[in-house]
């Protein structure tokens, strides 16, 4: 009487066990493949080049000049759990590593973004950092013009302030240029205001730093640039 007992409780525990198993396939294979979001062609035209790319600075307020090169990039596929956001996104990201000495840029890291917009064509992040340890985001289009976003104390306050659709420097023409203010207050009350010029298809052009004890203004007078190739 026992074994039959036991018996039958085996068989429905079995029986549970197989129709729960069939369910969870059944509801995962309902769930639709988590997006990636790609960085797209025309935001790498601001942003990814390829190696042995360089760009030559003076600075107007005290004449000494700087270069800025790309010595290695490579690629990343991450993944991104927004906060009350299910399911999360893959995004795919570059990191670039560069070489400069008075400018002090060392790395850049361009990242994928996700937008429910599909209008919005340019929801990535340029964020570069410097030798001192301190990083910003220097270019995320989507953030309406003159709407100050604020990321924190680590990186600022960053507003778009303007997009040119040509920008006149240093005797060149440039197209399609976004004009960034990033407000560093980490230091306050010595905030620390810089603008950052990034133009299609040559990258930074102008880079203004001003504290209360020093002024930079670096403008590119020469470039050597390369799109970089899709698989690195």
């Amino acid at each position: 009487m026992k074994s039959s007992i036991y018996t039958n409780a085996f068989f429905t525990i079995l029986l549970i066990l197989t129709i729960g198993l069939f369910s969870c396939e059944k509801t995962d294979s309902n769930i639709p493949p988590l997006t990636t979001s790609e960085v797209s062609a025309l935001f790498k035209t601001y942003t990814v080049f390829d190696t042995m790319s360089y760009w030559v600075y003076e600075n107007i307020q005290n004449q000494a000049t700087d270069s800025i090169s790309i010595t290695d990039f490579y690629t990343e596929r991450r993944f991104h759990s927004p906060f009350n956001q299910n399911p999360g996104f893959y995004y795919n990201a570059y990191e670039i590593r560069f070489q400069s000495d008075e400018i002090g840029i060392t790395r850049g890291e361009v990242t994928g973004g996700f937008s429910t917009d599909l209008t919005d064509s340019l929801p990535e992040n340029y964020r570069i950092y410097f030798d001192n340890g301190r990083y910003f985001s220097i270019l995320t289009p989507q953030y309406p013009i003159g709407e100050e976003q604020l990321l924190g104390i680590n990186e600022g306050n960053y507003t778009n302030e303007a997009f040119h659709s040509t920008y006149e420097l240093n005797g060149n023409t440039f197209n399609n240029v976004f004009q960034v203010r990033v407000k560093d207050y980490q230091q306050a009350p010595d905030t620390v205001l810089m603008r950052f010029f990034m133009a299609k298809n040559v990258g930074l052009i102008r880079y203004f730093r001003q504290s209360e004890n020093r002024t930079d203004d670096w403008i590119l007078s020469r470039w050597n640039v390369k799109a970089a190739p899709e698989n690195p």
